[in-house]
C-alpha cells in the first residue's frame, strides 16, 4: 500500500515531513525566539558549565543571543543575513 501512496503524491507538493521542515529563517520574530530560547538554555547550563570548567561556553552563547537580537532590529532582510554570517552563524 506504500507504493501507492508514493505514486499518488503530487510531485510538486515533495514529502510532507519536509515540507513542514523549514531552514531558519531571518525573520524578526524566528531571530527573537531563537535568541531567547538560547539564553534561557545557556542560564539553564551555567552552573554546570562552571563545574566543568567550561564558562566560555556560557559566555559565547549569550553572546549569540544578543547578536540575533541586533540582527532583528535590522530593517533589510539581506543585512541580517550578512550581519548573521559576519559573526559565524549559518543561516
Amino acid at each position: 500500500m506504500r507504493g501507492s501512496e508514493d505514486r499518488d503524491r503530487v510531485p510538486s507538493k515533495g514529502n510532507p515531513v519536509e515540507s513542514k521542515r523549514k531552514l531558519p529563517t531571518v525573520s524578526v520574530e524566528w531571530l527573537e525566539n531563537a535568541a531567547a530560547d538560547l539564553e534561557v538554555s545557556a542560564n539553564a547550563s551555567r552552573e554546570t558549565w562552571a563545574v566543568l570548567g567550561l564558562s566560555r561556553l556560557y559566555s559565547e552563547n549569550i553572546g549569540r543571543a544578543h547578536a540575533m537580537r541586533h540582527a532583528a532590529r535590522l530593517k533589510l532582510e539581506y543585512d541580517r543575513r550578512l550581519f548573521l554570517r559576519s559573526i559565524g552563524l549559518k543561516v
